[in-house]
């Protein structure tokens, strides 16, 4: 995002970088301290932001090891069916965490383990053609 303001006596070009994962509507504006202490606002800027990932991707959750809930992320750069799993050690399916379609952008799912003994465990992404496995680590 980029600010321009005209002020006295001249023109003032102020740059803002975002690194923002999530779609939405995102409202920006320039606080200024003046050497009196006294507090100026500029005018709020709107950003519509789309965010498409490049390629299907799922990351490490987080936190790792988690007590009792942890963090999944995932990117889709397409509209695709999905179906995010969680097995235990022995690759005994023990969670369904989501199991349908979902439009492109960044997704998260929260897991909640209260129910689950100490242990590794695994979660599967599935999503169009794309698979990918990543261990987490449940600590009691």
């Amino acid at each position: 995002s980029s600010l321009n303001t005209t002020g006295v006596p001249g023109s003032y070009s102020y740059r803002y970088e975002d690194s923002l994962n999530k779609s939405g509507t995102y409202v920006y504006r320039l606080r200024q301290v003046n050497v009196n202490n006294s507090v100026n606002f500029s005018k709020e800027i709107l950003v519509h932001f789309n965010f498409v990932p490049d390629n299907f991707a799922v990351y490490q959750n987080y936190p790792n090891p988690f007590n009792p809930t942890t963090m999944i992320i995932y990117e889709l750069p397409e509209r695709s069916r999905v179906v995010l799993k969680v097995y235990d050690i022995l690759g005994r399916e023990v969670a369904n965490l989501f199991d349908g379609t979902e439009d492109a952008g960044a997704k998260s799912v929260q897991f909640d383990a209260s129910g689950f003994s100490s242990g590794i465990y695994f979660y599967r992404l599935q999503a169009g053609s794309y698979m990918e496995s990543k261990k987490m680590v449940v600590l009691r």
